[in-house]
């Protein structure tokens, strides 16, 4: 969600319009894509006006990218990170966590390539900057590369099965990947 200057920021009204703002566009966007949600649909639900939506958000895919990272900012805020995997590892399994919460939202946005392509965008984009952050030896462009196919594999991995996304396979589809890519 936008955030504008710091005093509008503070103000308490603007942090519970934006939770009632998430909490509409997550309810709306369980049973459709976000490109098919109006502007009016989720200023109803939010029992919101039209102003205060565009003071927030551009759009309701915009919308439900910014409520999905920071539920996906919350997931990795609370994973705990240990020195028995490697780093990336363990922030790719808190990703699949989040993508397993918010599972029906990610499967409804996946037959629009428009709703699908950002949120799935905006999930690569937050597993490259944890990356990068977990591992500071790691070149933001490899942090780039490796998240966006993570991505890319957990969405074949959905739009595949109804199944919940499982760690072990994922990491399999990536490691196969690499080898190839080696030779």
């Amino acid at each position: 969600m936008r955030v504008p200057d710091t005093t509008t920021r503070t103000h308490l009204r603007f942090w519970r319009t934006s939770a009632r703002l998430a909490d509409a566009i997550l309810e709306l966007t369980s049973s459709k894509p976000s490109t098919e949600v109006s502007v009016r649909e989720v200023v109803l639900s939010a029992e919101i006006n039209r102003t205060t939506f565009y003071h927030h958000a551009p759009s309701p895919t915009t919308l439900l990218c910014a409520a999905l990272a920071n539920a996906f900012e919350r997931t990795m805020d609370t994973a705990l990170m240990t020195q028995d995997q490697p780093p990336f590892e363990q922030l790719l399994e808190a990703t699949i966590q989040h993508v397993n919460e918010y599972q029906r939202i990610y499967r409804t946005a996946l037959p629009d390539p428009a709703a699908a392509g950002a949120l799935f965008h905006t999930l690569a984009s937050h597993l490259a900057v944890r990356a990068c952050s977990a591992d500071p030896g790691m070149a933001p462009d490899r942090a780039s590369a490796i998240a966006g196919a993570s991505a890319e594999v957990i969405r074949y991995k959905l739009a595949a099965s109804r199944r919940r996304l499982d760690r072990d396979d994922i990491m399999a589809v990536l490691a196969s990947a690499r080898e190839p890519l080696l030779r």
